[in-house]
């Protein structure tokens, strides 16, 4: 495929041209060209979910692909051992925490309270789910028998295909038909003498609850006795002398999630496990002395479990939309994009290589027209690749934000570190150089919804080093994301990387933690032209 001339323009106005010295002379013109961009999906294979920061939890049903459900496995670590419970130990209280991403809006309530918003909840906010934590019984290993022990183990996100924790739960220790995350601000204190309310500290947003409760909220002696059993009757134990001893006693907990009674989809939420106030919390009091009138002195301990071990984030798709790996030769019509363990796609920049010369006529016509570093011909001033939305395929709940990554490094393109825009606090806003938010419609659809155009990639330094430093043109990966920044590479079960392997071997963090998708138009023939994934480039160049 050749090169094809479009239109004498300058840059659009979404662009911030490279080179606008050199443009300013009048010896130098501009114009712009189109390349292919074959593009075909890919079904990401199940993904390596254990230790992340941060862990998906609930049902998500996406009004294109389907329900997606998100479990959670993890063990516990306490932050002390050998502990000490006192004479005549009784447990007040055992408080779970997980906190959820959320914000201050910069408002208050009647009482003078902050007022929050939850930052990552996918779904109906609304819309109930049922909530069940069980003790676990199955080992997590932190290391890999079969590489002698001198790797870690890895656990991937159908791990309840091939462990099926279902087959590993002891004691029920929490239940909750209808559970809904609430975007509250969490008041820590107790009541004086005199029946008071105090109130000691704030917390921001969290799961929290006590797990000596059952699902009425009244004190359980199933649980209680559950609870002295494993920790408190345990005192002066080896089990709880140090963290291996207690992992494989204490195997931790399994929060398992199923749609509600009477609601056919669900929500889905990010927690934060890497927030230090991700713990369990066993509040105890025992006798200290006995006064000669016969006075008790009753004091108080603490023994914190945080959730800081091993831990899984498992997915279990059942989809509506069957997902397969697409067209390698001619691309496809449409490109399947589905977050966790979904699909992607997979662009080939100049379409098909030689496999010998490891090019074609569209790149020999490229390097050709642009010259070589020794003589250059024209100046790529930006480089784009732009992908449009199928609007026929999507309802509503498409992301705003897609990554385009190094197939072969398991990286960002270079134009994502060259982008200065970082935004850690505001994520949508991150990279918006490189990564253009979604383009939408300005008018709402019959539904109240604005409808996705396209999305479009900076490329500018990814072309040049194709064209000016020989850089290998290797093939991308296209995925949504949750968040821009979560970059961290994630192994997909069963990939060797190597350079005969054609499969993806990783892609990022956000990739996974984003339980959306979207369908864009991709390559084929068959696409209409004014919808097909292009690679754009706008350059300028002497006048003859």
């Amino acid at each position: 495929m050749g090169l094809l001339i479009v239109t004498f323009i300058a840059c659009d106005k979404d662009y911030n041209a490279v080179g606008t010295d050199l443009l300013t002379h009048s010896n130098f013109i501009t114009d712009s060209v189109e390349f292919p961009a074959l593009t075909y999906n890919k079904v990401v294979e199940p993904v390596k979910s254990n230790n992340l920061t941060s862990s998906l939890l609930g049902i998500y049903d996406d009004p294109t692909y389907g329900k997606t459900a998100a479990q959670i496995v993890t063990q516990l670590i306490p932050t002390t051992y050998s502990p000490d419970f006192g004479d005549e130990p009784v447990i007040d209280s055992i408080i779970i925490t997980i906190p959820y991403f959320s914000h201050k809006t910069g408002e208050t309530d009647d009482d003078g309270n902050a007022l929050y918003e939850l930052d990552s909840l996918f779904g109906n906010a609304e819309t109930p789910i049922k909530l069940s934590i069980y003790q676990n019984t199955y080992f997590l290993r932190s290391y890999d028998p079969e590489t002698n022990l001198e790797e870690a183990q890895k656990y991937y996100s159908n791990s309840n295909q091939t462990i099926n924790f279902n087959d590993f739960t002891g004691q029920l220790i929490y239940e909750n038909g209808s559970f809904v995350p609430k975007a509250s601000e969490i008041s820590i204190g107790e009541y004086d003498e005199e029946g008071a309310y105090q109130e000691n500290e704030t917390l921001a947003p969290a799961f929290r609850v006590d797990l000596l409760k059952d699902e009425n909220g009244e004190p359980s002696d199933e649980l209680y006795t559950f609870w002295k059993n494993l920790l408190i009757d345990q005192e002066g134990q080896t089990t709880l002398s140090n963290a291996n001893n207690f992992v494989d006693y204490f195997r931790g907990i399994y929060l398992k999630t199923e749609t509600a009674v009477g609601f056919e989809d669900g929500q889905m939420l990010m927690l934060d496990f890497a927030n230090k106030g991700a713990n369990i919390t066993v509040y105890s009091s025992y006798l200290y002395n006995t006064a000669d009138d016969g006075t008790e002195d009753i004091r108080q301990k603490e023994f914190k479990m945080n959730l800081s071990g091993n831990k899984i984030n498992v997915i279990e798709n059942n989809l509506g939309t069957t997902l397969v790996d697409g067209d390698e030769v001619n691309g496809d019509e449409l490109i399947y994009l589905k977050g966790m363990e979904g699909s992607m796609g997979i662009v080939k920049l100049f379409g098909n290589l030689d496999e010998v010369t490891h090019s074609n006529e569209a790149l020999d016509n490229f390097r050709e027209t642009f010259g070589t570093p020794a003589a250059p011909k024209r100046l790529i001033n930006e480089a784009n690749l732009v992908v449009y939305v199928d609007q026929d395929m999507i309802i509503d709940g498409e992301p705003d934000r897609l990554m385009l990554y190094d197939l072969k490094n398991n990286i960002p393109v270079i134009d994502y570190y060259a982008d200065p825009t970082v935004n850690t606090n505001s994520p949508l806003y991150s990279r918006i150089i490189h990564s253009k938010i979604l383009q939408r419609e300005e008018v709402e659809d019959a539904n109240g919804y604005k409808k996705g155009i396209k999305y479009k990639f900076r490329i500018t330094e990814h072309l040049n080093n194709i064209l000016l430093r020989d850089s290998t043109n290797y093939n991308l990966g296209l995925v949504v994301t949750t968040n821009v920044n979560s970059i961290d590479p994630l192994d997909l079960y069963g990939t060797i990387p190597n350079d005969e392997n054609p499969k993806p071997v990783g892609i990022p963090l956000g990739a996974f933690l984003s339980p959306r998708g979207t369908v864009l138009y991709g390559s084929n023939p068959n696409v209409p032209e004014e919808k097909r994934i292009k690679l754009e480039i706008f350059y300028s160049e002497p006048e003859n």
